[in-house]
């Protein structure tokens, strides 16, 4: 029973990430679409904070 509950929670999460993932993608085309160098910089600085949250010590 325990088991059935754990995989339904995982493939939840996995839906909502992956959701989060599509709107991330899209937002970040839309940025593209308006101004090019902008989006570029402001997606590098996301990537780094995001490399930094999820590897610490780096």
């Amino acid at each position: 029973m325990m088991m059935m509950v754990v995989v339904v929670v995982v493939v939840l999460l996995r839906l909502l990430l992956m959701m989060t993932m599509m709107t991330m993608v899209t937002t970040k085309m839309m940025m593209m679409k308006t101004t090019k160098i902008q989006s570029a910089h402001f997606h590098l600085i996301g990537y780094d904070d995001y490399l930094k949250h999820r590897i610490p010590g780096r």
